[in-house]
């Protein structure tokens, strides 16, 4: 799974208005201080949140993707520990 990491750019393409409310929703949507450590990037957005964020975009008629900071791919030991002994 691919993990987003970092939102601190995620609303510079966006016009004025659309970036407040967009930003105000995430925020929302994580609560406080959840929202700073993703944003300083101490913690990694997970695939389910980054569909989140990307239909709050959607709502808000953004066309584009939400762009993280980085992305980092994770490998599900569990799932690989499944496969290798089943």
């Amino acid at each position: 799974a691919v993990y987003g990491l970092g939102i601190s750019r995620m609303f510079d393409d966006l016009n004025y208005r659309k970036a407040i409310a967009v930003r105000r929703q995430v925020y929302y949507y994580f609560g406080r201080s959840m929202f700073y450590r993703i944003l300083h990037k101490e913690r990694h957005v997970t695939p389910s949140e980054q569909e989140h964020i990307r239909q709050i975009f959607v709502n808000n008629g953004i066309d584009t993707e939400p762009v993280y900071d980085e992305y980092q791919e994770e490998y599900s030991f569990s799932h690989a520990y499944e496969n290798k002994f089943s």
